[in-house]
């Protein structure tokens, strides 16, 4: 069997020269012998052996607990959980970014598996009538799957399983021409450089386009929506900035390389320029967004054929949705100097499927100065409440639990328990449920919620109990399937930018040393923002280097310890002494604290207590005089 491989692999080398040197747009052809891996519509990588109820079809866990009453007992949150790393918004956005460009199992329409709520759920059932459900349905299977033991129910990924832009570009043809002018390479944009509209010119008060390609929204859907390369680009606010940042960076290189090649064709230039776009996006994910997770991949070796990319069914269905627990409550939106925009930060739970919202209030700078300067949530079970009980819209009109529906899917895709998972990936069996968790609150909750049955706890429940690894945001599991299915999306892949020969070594090379921040930088009016995106940066604010005020002199301010419980120090560095305000705000500009102070020349310390007044969540410490001024973030517990 393995010579016949080799044999075919040689062949396909030699026809090397004739094979196509641009990606298709639905993934085939990548390998050149198994030209269905990573195509859109073909199957999850099927790593673990599915333990279907009946060894079929029929979801497992049938003896496992509630998925809502697990929610309610073990991810509920109540408070700001910090990132342990200072990981910024743009570590969960760019995460979902990524994940919409690589996995996508849709919903089986005619297939329902509703979630019963327990009755008298505070949130969902508040009368008691013990008849609420939670909507859902099954995930679309292989049609020919699901017949016997021997040919158990198998799961499709609607779109590419690459890392290939096609977030950005569709992972089918149809999709992928109505996004483009075919004038000069470029893509369609609605005025003002965004996302382009479902309209016969892609301006949002043009005449509706019948034809236009289907987009994902919920509730009460806008008329007129983005149509992006990935249908679910209008969710919210800071995945619609994303795709149209780089559609956006995508229009930015058709012109440089117009002139640089004044007599390409419009194919060429969006090619190429479509294979630049792609190679910053994994550049992005295995030079910046993998190591602030703390995620170490093994060196690139260059091209393996043998290597099979496809997505696997725990990555997608578990591993993951590791960004849930990442989420905040609000999407911050501040100018460049710190401040909130007039028109707010806006709560997620008011931001999905709104494109409006970026458009009409100030366009994707200020969210991106927002991602830049608010800490995601730290790696843990807890959930914010948005997410737990208001997905898509309020209980009983459209609102959802996350929760609930992860751990439902996991059941529902066949996927094994978490210890059998752990054993798969060759890491021990926990005997102990304190051996998952050190934090003994949830080390008892999980015992008590599984009936003391460590070998029967959900995958994606056990997978967010497990503690942080030393210098990572994840837990041991979840780091070990991400680091091999990372691994293989770019070792597997032809036409990873590393190893593409229709790139020239200058190519290359300026993909691999330009950043995430460049990228923004030239395509937003940000101006201030960190070199790496992903990172806090030291808790300051961005914008501190006072850009328009050149006779303020900017004041170096340091907390300690940030996040704050209650007490904590306030360094103060100055060139001279002066009188000057010391105020504490929160994100929307309300004063919690303002009295002056004396700075002396050189370092000041001052002590501050945080009195009940202050909730948890992201507040702001300013210094001003006449002359100095000083922005300082701080995260209270």
């Amino acid at each position: 069997m393995k010579s016949n491989f080799i044999v075919g692999i040689a062949l396909a080398m030699c026809l090397s020269t004739y094979a196509q040197e641009n990606r298709s747009f639905d993934g085939s052809h990548n390998n050149l012998v198994h030209t269905h891996w990573g195509q859109a519509g073909s199957q999850f990588r099927n790593f673990l052996t599915p333990t279907y109820a009946d060894g079929i079809s029929e979801p497992t866990g049938k003896d496992r607990p509630n998925p809502r009453e697990i929610s309610n007992r073990i991810f509920g949150q109540d408070n700001f959980l910090p990132s342990n790393l200072f990981l910024t918004d743009f570590a969960w956005s760019f995460g979902q970014f990524l994940d919409h460009d690589i996995t996508f199992n849709d919903d089986n329409f005619d297939e329902f598996i509703p979630i019963e709520v327990p009755e008298c759920d505070a949130v969902f059932d508040p009368d008691c009538t013990a008849s609420v459900e939670i909507p859902m349905r099954r995930s679309k299977s292989v049609s020919s799957s699901g017949t016997s033991p021997q040919n158990p129910r198998r799961h499709i990924n609607d779109i590419t399983h690459w890392i290939d832009g096609s977030g950005v570009y569709g992972s089918e043809d149809e999709r992928a021409e109505w996004l483009r002018t075919f004038k000069g390479g470029k893509l369609k944009t609605s005025e003002g450089g965004f996302l382009p509209f479902n309209t016969v010119d892609g301006n949002l008060f043009s005449e509706v386009d019948e034809h236009a390609p289907f987009m994902l929204l919920e509730g009460e859907p806008p008329v007129r929506h983005f149509i992006a390369g990935d249908i679910r680009a209008n969710e919210q606010p800071s995945l619609a900035s994303l795709h149209t940042l780089f559609v956006r960076e995508h229009n930015r290189l058709c012109d440089e390389v117009f002139l640089e090649h004044p007599a390409w064709s419009d194919e060429q230039i969006y090619q190429h320029v479509r294979k630049l776009v792609g190679g910053l996006i994994q550049s992005i994910v295995y030079e910046e967004w993998l190591p602030s997770l703390g995620i170490k991949i093994d060196e690139y070796k260059g091209y393996d054929p043998y290597v099979d990319p496809s997505i696997m069914n725990v990555f997608s269905a578990a591993a993951f949705r590791l960004g849930h627990s990442l989420v905040n409550e609000q999407i911050m939106r501040i100018d460049e100097y710190g401040d909130s925009i007039s028109y707010g930060s806006i709560h997620l739970k008011d931001a999905f499927f709104n494109p409006l919202i970026i458009t009409e209030e100030g366009g994707i700078a200020p969210v991106f100065r927002g991602m830049a300067s608010q800490m995601q949530q730290t790696f843990d079970t807890k959930i914010v409440n948005t997410l737990r009980n208001f997905l898509f819209g309020p209980p009983g009109a459209g609102g959802l639990d996350l929760v609930s529906l992860n751990l439902q899917r996991g059941r529902e895709r066949g996927l094994p328990d978490y210890n059998s998972i752990r054993e798969a990936f060759g890491l021990p069996r926990k005997t102990d449920f304190w051996e998952i968790s050190s934090n003994p609150d949830l080390a008892t909750t999980l015992k008590q919620v599984y009936d003391n049955d460590i070998n029967n706890i959900d995958p994606w429940a056990g997978m967010l109990s497990e503690d942080i690894m030393d210098g990572a945001a994840v837990g041991e599991l979840i780091m070990t399937i991400l680091k091999r299915q990372f691994e293989n999306l770019r070792d597997g892949d032809r036409y990873y930018y590393e190893s593409d020969y229709a790139l020239s070594e200058e190519d290359k090379k300026w993909i691999k040393e330009t950043t995430f921040a460049d990228i923004i930088k030239r395509n937003s009016k940000v101006e201030n923002i960190q070199k790496n995106v992903f990172l806090m940066d030291g808790h300051d604010f961005v914008g501190v280097e006072m850009g328009g005020f050149e006779n303020i002199r900017a004041v170096n301010l340091e907390a300690y310890p940030n996040p704050v419980a209650k007490y904590f120090t306030l360094k103060v560095y100055s060139l001279k002494s002066e009188l000057a305000t010391f105020s504490i705000k929160d994100l929307s500009g309300k004063v919690f604290f303002e009295q002056e102070v004396h700075i002396q020349s050189g370092n000041n310390q001052f002590e501050f207590e945080l009195e009940d007044i202050y909730t948890s969540g992201v507040y702001v410490i300013y210094l001003e005089s006449e002359e100095s001024r000083g922005m300082l973030k701080i995260v209270k517990k």
